[in-house]
């Protein structure tokens, strides 16, 4: 559990921290089912900023955080994580009835939502293997020819590996690379620029947005920063 003497330690959204994960293990579900499950057994201290109780009566919401986060809470079975919002909800009942003036049936929970949700990033990269290479992906990442037909994975890797090398120069030079990022937050940060060039039509044909957790930063020579 965090206490004040973490307080100077980096803290990454939930959001953050499959990204790092899936920098290794490149599936996004089982990332998830990874920090779950090391959060079940309180291997990763977390804290949040804001909870809503939902029940009967109105909801109660409290926005003081930032708030030590219980080991417990990832505990029940009726977690929902809704990753890259960084938050969760846990649903302990559901009720149902009928409104009372149009006599409709309708449903609704019992339980508590908890918001930005941040985990010690200190204690998740302790847990992940140490020099690991990213393991194969069980989906393919398919680009596109100019012909419009798919690309070999090894092609469409090579071509989206040298746009984000590019793009990495190009922000290092513009001064746009903050001197404290983190890996995880600098993948994040590439991955939203393509999907800003894809956005503005200003992606090769051949290329495809990617995810995060698809970028290799020290496989593609873009971290750490002082090697671009």
């Amino acid at each position: 559990m965090a206490d004040s003497k973490h307080n100077t330690d980096e803290w990454i959204s939930l959001c953050e921290a499959r990204a790092l994960v899936m920098n290794i293990y490149l599936a996004p579900l089982f990332s998830g089912h990874w920090l779950l499950e090391r959060l079940r057994t309180k291997q990763i201290r977390w804290r949040y900023w804001g909870r809503r109780v939902v029940g009967l009566s109105s909801p109660q919401s409290t926005d003081d955080g930032p708030i030590t986060g219980d080991p417990a809470f990832w505990q029940h079975a009726r977690i929902e994580v809704f990753w890259d919002e960084s938050w969760a909800r846990l649903v302990v009942k559901w009720e149902y009835g009928a409104d009372i003036v149009t006599k409709l049936r309708h449903k609704w929970w019992r339980g508590v939502e908890i918001f930005r949700i941040e985990l010690l990033h200190a204690d998740v990269e302790a847990l992940l293997p140490k020099d690991a290479r990213p393991r194969s992906s069980p989906v393919r990442q398919l680009s596109l020819s100019d012909e419009g037909k798919p690309e070999p994975e090894s092609t469409a890797v090579q071509n989206t590996a040298t746009w984000v090398a590019d793009e990495a120069r190009q922000l290092k030079a513009a001064g746009k690379i903050p001197a404290d990022i983190i890996r995880a937050r600098f993948a994040k940060l590439l991955a939203d620029q393509m999907n800003k060039a894809a956005r503005a039509k200003r992606l090769p044909p051949n290329l495809r947005p990617v995810t995060s957790g698809y970028i290799k930063l020290s496989d593609w020579g873009v971290w750490p920063i002082d090697k671009i």
